[in-house]
């Protein structure tokens, strides 16, 4: 969570600025998502209750919402977010890519451990037999790791 105090001190901004940047942001979201979605995004409208301070109200935020308004604003500032937003992006598409790769390759090589063994079994009479109590494991096995395949391997 952050805030739009915070946000416009990081930006160099005007904090009555950010202030309505936001509302317009909100106003663009009312209009484009279902009121129950716009809430999901994060921004939420505070009093700012120390008399000390001339701010009366700003708004707290979460990362979404952060992210939201930081890709609207423009210099040296917000395309250094933007890049590292980026960056961060990249890394865990990664991640994932990685995961999802050596999934496949469980899967491939339970696959291949079943025909092998099914192959094995249809050659004689007491593979045939130690089919019957293998088969179970590798049906199991194939079924654990299927819906852990990414979308694209199904």
């Amino acid at each position: 969570m952050t805030d739009s105090l915070k946000v416009a001190e990081a930006f160099g901004r005007q904090h009555s600025h950010v202030m309505r940047d936001i509302r317009g942001l909100v106003k663009k979201l009312v209009k484009m998502q279902p009121a129950e979605e716009v809430s999901k995004f994060g921004f939420f409208l505070q009093k700012n209750e120390l008399r000390d301070i001339r701010v009366r109200s700003f708004y707290s935020m979460t990362k979404n919402a952060f992210v939201l308004l930081a890709m609207g604003f423009e210099g040296d500032k917000a395309l250094a977010v933007k890049l590292a937003y980026i960056h961060a992006f990249d890394r865990m598409a990664e991640l994932i890519r990685s995961y999802e790769t050596g999934q496949m390759v469980r899967y491939q090589q339970a696959v291949g451990q079943f025909e092998a063994g099914r192959r094995e079994a249809s050659g004689h009479g007491r593979g045939l037999n130690a089919w019957r109590h293998e088969k179970p494991q590798h049906l199991a096995l194939l079924a654990e790791l299927h819906p852990q395949l990414p979308l694209d391997f199904r």
